[in-house]
C-alpha cells in the first residue's frame, strides 16, 4: 500500500501544482477584471438610459408634431461609442446582442414605415383640401398636425372634444378649425367647413382605421421587446457586477 502511495505521489504532486496554477491565473484574471468590470458596469448603466440605447418606437398614440426631430439620424444601439463594452456584449452575452440587433433592425423598419404612412397621408390631405401649408397665405393648413390628431383619435380616442371652427377675425374674413385648442386649419369659413367634412371622413376611413390598429399593435410589440431587452441587459450584467460577479465575454483591454 505504501508502495502504491509512493508511485501517486509525483502525480498527486503535478496535480496539485497544476491546481495551485490554475487557481492562481483565475484569481489573477479575477483581480484584472474586477475594475474592468465595475467601470464597463457603468458604461452600460448609462447606455440604458440614454438615447444612445435603441431608437423610439413611433407609436399613432403619440406621435411629434415636429417632423424634423423624425427626420433626426437615428442613434444606433451598438455601443460603437464604447467598443470594450459593445465587445464584451457581443462575445460574452450573445443571446442578448442577437435579440438586440434584430429588434433594432424591426423598430427601424417599423418607424419607417410608420413615417411613411404619415406622409402619405399628408399628401393625401393635401389634395383633398387645396391649402398650401406656408403661414403667409391667407389660407393654410397644419397638414402632419392633422395627421398626428387623427392618428392618435383612431388609436387612443384623444382627443375627446369636437372639431370646432372659430371666427378669428370680424365680418367672416378669417376662420380657424382647431381641435382641443390646436390649430388645423386656417382660412375662409368655407376651407374649414370643408376641412372639418374630410377629417372626419378620414377618421372613420377602414383602411385607415385599420392600418393605424396594426401600427399601434406593432408598437406595443416592439416597445414590450425594448423593455423586456433591456431588463435583461440590467440584470445579467449591470446587476451581476454590482454583487460581485465579473463581466463575461472578452475585449481588447482584456485579453
Amino acid at each position: 500500500m505504501f508502495e502504491f502511495i509512493q508511485l501517486l505521489s509525483p502525480f498527486i504532486s503535478i496535480a496539485a501544482i497544476s491546481i495551485s496554477i490554475s487557481q492562481y491565473l483565475l484569481s489573477k484574471r479575477v483581480n484584472i477584471l474586477r475594475p474592468h468590470s465595475d467601470r464597463l458596469a457603468k458604461v452600460f448603466e448609462a447606455w440604458l438610459k440614454s438615447k444612445l440605447f435603441l431608437p423610439d418606437v413611433l407609436n399613432p398614440k403619440n406621435l411629434p408634431e415636429d417632423a424634423s426631430i423624425v427626420s433626426l439620424p437615428t442613434p444606433k444601439g451598438d455601443l460603437s461609442a464604447f467598443p470594450f463594452a459593445e465587445e464584451h456584449l457581443r462575445t460574452g452575452y450573445q443571446k442578448q446582442y442577437r435579440l438586440l440587433k434584430s429588434l433594432e433592425e424591426q423598430i427601424l423598419e417599423h418607424n419607417d414605415k410608420m413615417e411613411r404612412f404619415i406622409q402619405s397621408l399628408c399628401e393625401d390631405l393635401k389634395r383633398d383640401l387645396g391649402l398650401p401649408e406656408a403661414q403667409t397665405e391667407p389660407s393654410f393648413a397644419y397638414y402632419r398636425r392633422i395627421v398626428v390628431k387623427l392618428l392618435s383619435k383612431i388609436s387612443s380616442g384623444y382627443p375627446e372634444g369636437e372639431l370646432e371652427i372659430e371666427e378669428i377675425k370680424r365680418n367672416g374674413e378669417r376662420w380657424k378649425l382647431e381641435w382641443d385648442g390646436s390649430g388645423l386649419v386656417v382660412g375662409s369659413e368655407e376651407d374649414c367647413r370643408e376641412a372639418l367634412t374630410i377629417i372626419k371622413k378620414y377618421c372613420t376611413s377602414e383602411e385607415i382605421v385599420n392600418r393605424t390598429k396594426k401600427f399601434l399593435k406593432d408598437a406595443e410589440i416592439l416597445e414590450r421587446g425594448r423593455v423586456s431587452i433591456k431588463e435583461s441587459l440590467r440584470l445579467n450584467i449591470i446587476d451581476k457586477i454590482k454583487i460581485g460577479g465579473v463581466i463575461k465575454g472578452k475585449c481588447k483591454a482584456c485579453k
